[in-house]
């Protein structure tokens, strides 16, 4: 992820990171945030708690996924942003505190990917109408 981003800001990508600190956006390095990214929006994602979406602090319930679809994916778009998020959630489900409950782990990720796969749907008519704007999602699950 790190060279990504770095050759993407290269290239004179105005780029937005929304999500966590630890893992893919603490893999650039904190001293590096500002060098890389134009604006940085930090969410806590509960790594204790059940969750059932995946990227819950756009998707977990219906005001934030109204926000994320109407405000958030518009005003990048405007900017001529690149949203960059990550979520650990699936990884959560299979090596985090998820993991001893292993009878219920295939629904659990079964779960979380239905939702996922409806709340990006719903993200469709924003790719339909802003056909130049590239949304990629990637997960190591």
């Amino acid at each position: 992820g790190d060279q990504l981003f770095w050759r993407m800001k290269e290239a004179g990508f105005s780029l937005r990171y929304v999500g966590p600190e630890w893992s893919f956006l603490a893999v650039s390095g904190p001293e590096n945030y500002d060098a890389l990214f134009d604006q940085i929006e930090l969410h806590k994602e509960p790594l204790d708690d059940s969750v059932q979406h995946g990227y819950p602090f756009f998707f977990e319930n219906s005001t934030m996924l109204m926000d994320f679809e109407f405000n958030i994916m518009p005003e990048v778009a405007f900017l001529g942003q690149s949203l960059i998020s990550h979520t650990g959630v699936f990884d959560h489900i299979n090596h985090g505190v998820m993991k001893y409950k292993a009878d219920d782990q295939i629904d659990r990720l079964s779960f979380a990917s239905e939702y996922l796969q409806m709340n990006l749907m719903r993200l469709r008519r924003f790719i339909d109408q802003n056909p130049d704007y590239l949304l990629v999602f990637s997960s190591d699950h």
